[in-house]
């Protein structure tokens, strides 16, 4: 069972925080000129026991989702868009489909502030000049959730993931703890 949607405003404000971007991170240089799917298929691996063990949670989390929302999931789906500094690819974890709406999926063992490197300031943009009609909704699925850790903006706690994405507004960012 998938948990429900409870808002940050329910509970105390999660720190704030300037956060560094992650090593050899690369957000898009805007604006994104063009975006378009790629048939390429996701290859990953980890090295240490740390990686490994995230991507066995990955792994678990792209199966259930797959497995609840059929062909509306899309997971590790490589995109290539043109910026200025020319061709580049992101890959969200996954990209869930509704009628109006689109989720980009970032799943993490643990919560932290690289997901959100990666949902706000690399697939957000992307995603938003591929499917520009759509509501984009930011979802971070994570094992592990400290409340306490410093974060670059609040977010909202997720009990419901269905309730969630049809009421969340454009741009919002939800953090669901996932216990597989």
């Amino acid at each position: 069972m998938i948990p429900s949607f409870l808002h940050s405003g329910d509970k105390p404000p999660q720190p704030i925080a300037a956060v560094p971007s992650p090593p050899h991170f690369q957000a898009p240089l805007l604006p994104v000129e063009r975006a378009i799917f790629s048939k390429r298929a996701s290859q990953q691996s980890g090295t240490t026991a740390a990686q490994k063990s995230g991507l066995r949670y990955e792994a678990k989390v792209q199966r259930e989702l797959d497995s609840r929302y059929g062909k509306r999931y899309f997971p590790s789906k490589h995109i290539h868009f043109r910026d200025q500094r020319g061709w580049n690819t992101a890959v969200p974890d996954g990209l869930l489909c509704g009628f109006e709406w689109v989720a980009v999926i970032e799943i993490k063992s643990q919560h932290m502030p690289e997901s959100w490197w990666q949902l706000r300031r690399k697939y957000e943009p992307v995603v938003r000049v591929l499917l520009p009609h759509d509501r984009i909704i930011l979802v971070e699925i994570c094992r592990a959730l400290d409340k306490d850790m410093p974060y670059p903006e609040r977010f909202d706690l997720i009990e419901e993931l269905d309730k969630f994405l049809e009421h969340a507004p454009d741009g919002s960012l939800g953090v669901l703890q996932w216990r597989l």
